[in-house]
């Protein structure tokens, strides 16, 4: 299949999935300028469930307060307003993709994802670059392209699989050796659909090509620069062999980071198993 015939295809799914509506409009709300804390409480109390995980998130051991936050509206003090829409539109998009994925394996992917997420926050702040929770954000999405690609082109996604093992070669450079429509426009397709920010939509699309013109610069070479370094020591089986796909631009700009790679990784690692566990329910 054409990668034309592959967009044609992704116009007629009818069951892509969606967000939540609570989702869409606390995405849409932190768009506007006038937003207050009491409008935002307004929306999210709609879904109980959320609430609930907006309170464990706070008390967790993440913040390691010394008296206990019971209600939404000190919660979205304590934890700003793109904290929460991160909160809001994560676990709305695990819970979206729970239960549907097959033999998908769901939680390495969750895991990868979570784990290149926190890595790109880090980044962000470490450097002062680009802004911690819309990197978060992008990097937890990165790659939800992979899972529409196993949903609904099984044979493409396969022929992948088979190229990566065969050859030992990323996913994405399977992709590009099968001549396939790849997993990060696959994403923005969902995302713009969506309705997600666009700089975020530009940096799921491009984070494995960072020489494009994108809004956001600065996001695009932290996530690319996350996804490479999660894979390459944070994952379950560690690669080097990631690192030689590390863009010029975005090593020179995360070279300090990465020079110190070794002293801040040990914490980050305990950072991301608390992730984990929190949005995946673990534990």
């Amino acid at each position: 299949m054409d990668k034309i015939a592959a967009y044609k295809k992704l116009d007629r799914i009818r069951d892509l999935p969606t967000l939540p509506e609570i989702a869409m409009q606390v995405n849409r709300m932190l768009q506007e300028e006038d937003i207050t804390i009491e409008r935002l409480c307004e929306t999210i109390e709609k879904d109980q469930a959320i609430v609930s995980r907006l309170l464990k998130l706070v008390n967790s051991a993440f913040f390691g307060l010394r008296s206990r936050v019971n209600t939404l509206s000190e919660t979205i003090s304590m934890l700003g307003f793109n904290s929460v829409r991160n909160v809001v539109v994560s676990v709305s998009v695990i819970e979206v993709f729970a239960g549907k994925t097959g033999d998908f394996d769901i939680k390495s992917f969750w895991k990868h994802s979570i784990a290149t997420a926190m890595t790109a926050k880090k980044l962000s702040e470490s450097t002062c670059i680009g802004n911690p929770e819309m990197c978060f954000l992008s990097g937890l999405l990165h790659d939800i392209g992979k899972i529409v690609l196993f949903q609904h082109f099984k044979e493409q996604f396969q022929l992948v699989m088979d190229l990566m093992s065969r050859q030992n070669i990323t996913f994405m450079a399977a992709e590009k050796e099968a001549d396939v429509l790849d997993h990060a426009r696959i994403g923005a397709y969902l995302t713009e659909r969506w309705q997600l920010p666009r700089s975020l939509i530009d940096t799921i699309k491009y984070h494995h090509l960072c020489g494009n013109a994108v809004s956001d610069q600065d996001m695009l070479l932290i996530v690319h620069t996350a996804d490479i370094l999660s894979n390459a020591f944070l994952a379950k089986t560690k690669n080097r062999k990631y690192i030689s796909e590390l863009d010029q631009t975005a090593a020179d700009k995360m070279k300090t980071a990465i020079r110190y790679i070794q002293e801040w990784l040990p914490s980050l690692a305990e950072e991301i198993n608390a992730a984990c566990r929190f949005f995946m329910k673990e534990g």
